[in-house]
C-alpha cells in the first residue's frame, strides 16, 4: 500500500537495530519543491515496514496526519465556514419570515380572483385554491434558496486571515501559495511577501 510521511517530515533514518537499513532517506524534490506525498516504501521497504504504526506516517495519502500548521489552518477555515453558514441561515430565515407574511395577501388575492371568475356566485374550488397557493409558495421558496446559494461567500483562508504567517512551516506556506495559484518556490519571506501582495490586490 505504501507509507506516507507527514508533510513536515523531511528525512528519516531507521537504524538496523530497529529493523531499518540505517541509511538517511530524504523527501524527494521536484522542480526545486519537495513533493506533497512521500511514499517511503518506494525508497526502502525495510524502513517503511519498521515505521508502520508510527504517528507521523500513514498507509494511504488520505490518512496522512496533519502538521500543527495544517491543523491550525483547517480549524480557522472551519470557524469561518461555520460563521458563513450561520449568516446564510439567518438570511434564509428572514426571507422565509417575509414570505410567510406575504402568503396571507397572496391567498386573499387568489381567492378574490377566483371569486370574480366563478359563475352564478358559486364558491371557488378549494382544491384549486390550494394548488395555486402551493405553486406560488414553491416558486418563492425556490427563488430564495437560489439567491442564498448564489451569494454564499466562498470559504477561503486569505493571507491576512489573522494567522501569524511567520509561525507557519515553509512547506505549509508553499502549499498555501499553490492553492492561491501563486509560485510556490522561494524562501519563507518570499512566500509571505507573495501572498501578502496577492491579498492586497484582492
Amino acid at each position: 500500500m505504501g507509507l506516507y510521511g507527514r508533510n513536515d517530515v523531511m528525512s528519516v533514518s531507521v537504524p538496523s537495530s530497529a529493523g531499518g537499513c540505517g541509511v538517511i532517506h530524504s523527501r524527494p524534490v521536484t522542480d526545486g519543491v519537495t513533493v506533497d506525498e512521500w511514499d517511503l516504501e518506494r525508497m526502502c521497504i525495510m524502513c517503511a515496514m519498521s515505521l508502520k504504526g508510527d504517528p507521523l506516517w500513514a498507509a494511504m495519502p488520505a490518512e496522512i496526519p496533519e502538521t500543527p500548521d495544517e491543523k491550525m489552518i483547517r480549524e480557522d477555515a472551519e470557524k469561518r465556514g461555520e460563521r458563513q453558514i450561520k449568516k446564510s441561515q439567518e438570511k434564509l430565515s428572514v426571507q422565509q419570515f417575509e414570505l410567510s407574511q406575504q402568503q396571507a395577501e397572496m391567498n386573499q388575492h387568489i381567492v378574490a380572483m377566483l371569486m370574480r371568475g366563478s359563475n352564478g356566485g358559486s364558491s371557488p374550488d378549494p382544491d384549486l385554491i390550494a394548488a395555486l397557493v402551493a405553486q406560488e409558495v414553491q416558486k418563492a421558496l425556490t427563488a430564495i434558496r437560489e439567491n442564498v446559494t448564489a451569494h454564499a461567500p466562498e470559504i477561503t483562508v486569505p493571507a491576512d486571515s489573522g494567522l501569524d504567517l511567520m509561525r507557519l512551516h515553509v512547506r505549509t506556506l508553499s502549499k498555501m501559495c499553490h492553492d492561491r495559484g501563486l509560485d510556490r518556490r522561494g524562501s519563507k519571506a518570499e512566500l509571505i511577501t507573495r501572498m501578502s501582495a496577492a491579498a492586497a490586490e484582492d
